[in-house]
């Protein structure tokens, strides 16, 4: 009995679909964009090199099943890695146009013909701001005016006295520890990474391990002071790898990203371990955006 390529909805589904016999994956191969409703979400599937066996849609999340060498693009209000159960390495970069999320997933050739489940959501990706109040009502006599004379609180300017906290900086002493070579920074700083992915398994390190592992290489840092989002570059965005690998939420297993092989890149890895980052510690909204409130977080932990 032959499968049939069927794309199934609660509304409206499909524009442009039709129905395609396919006895195994390379039967169908997806050409143009194809617009799908999850119930009142609006999502699009597209590319020229996707190569689909079956696909089903339900109200929230959409089923695809995919061969090897497979690439698609999905559009869709909101989404980010959690959205896909695929892995985050066939993730390509995600950005956001017009309210929208748009992300490529590319399927390694040496893959299986694999199950992709895609759940997007809702909220667009885009920020907005509401509009300014509107202007009072017209009117009364020019003895109105008189109240104008409360601009006389301005005195407590004066309060900027307490710049003299900023001698704290002599915590800058902790630069000491550049005499380490490069290597075993490197070294160190992979085994603080072991120890808390250790710790989020419930496991424990040895009595001692951590102290010894500050004594040999203190993870001294600087306070970051601008935000940081994908695309940007900089020793502050090896800084929040750095400490995303040594506090739980590693950015990869090997290669760049991973402990020991920080980057300068802002890239879409570094946005997936930032959005955990940001759920397990109750910041919204949880996008991967790395602003003042996450800010505040990170500088006082």
């Amino acid at each position: 009995m032959k499968k049939f390529l069927t794309f199934v909805s609660a509304s409206l589904l499909l524009l442009p679909v039709a129905a395609f016999a396919a006895d195994s994956p390379s039967d169908v191969t997806l050409s143009s964009g194809v617009n799908i409703n999850l119930g009142s979400i609006g999502m699009t599937i597209a590319g020229s090199g996707a190569t689909i066996a079956s696909t089903t849609v339900n109200t929230t999340n959409l089923t695809v099943l995919v061969a090897p060498g497979s690439s698609f693009t999905v559009t869709a209000p909101s989404m980010d890695s959690s959205s896909f159960s695929a892995g985050t390495s066939w993730l390509g970069e995600f950005s956001c146009s017009s309210d929208r999320n748009i992300v490529t997933m590319t399927v390694p050739t040496t893959a299986a013909t694999t199950t992709v489940i895609i759940t997007p959501g809702s909220t667009g990706c885009g920020t907005g701001s509401g509009g300014g109040g509107g202007g009072g009502g017209g009117g009364g006599g020019g003895s109105s005016a008189t109240p104008a004379t409360p601009a006389t609180p301005a005195t407590p300017a004066t309060p900027a006295t307490p710049a003299t906290p900023a001698t704290p900086a002599t915590p800058a002493t902790p630069a000491s520890p550049s005499t380490a070579s490069p290597a075993l920074v490197a070294l160190v700083n992979q085994l603080r990474g072991l120890i808390q992915t250790l710790k989020s398994l419930g496991g424990t390190a040895p009595a001692g391990l951590e102290a010894m592992l500050d004594a040999i290489a203190p993870p001294a840092r600087s306070a970051f002071a601008r935000n940081l989002e994908i695309g940007m570059t900089g020793d502050d965005v090896m800084g929040l790898q750095v400490f995303l690998n040594t506090h739980g939420y590693q950015i990869a297993a090997s290669g760049p990203g991973s402990p020991g092989n920080e980057t300068s890149k802002f890239g879409g890895l570094t946005r997936a371990a930032l959005v955990k980052f940001q759920k397990a510690n109750g910041i919204s909204p949880a996008a991967g955006y790395f602003g003042p409130k996450t800010r505040v977080v990170v500088n006082g932990m």
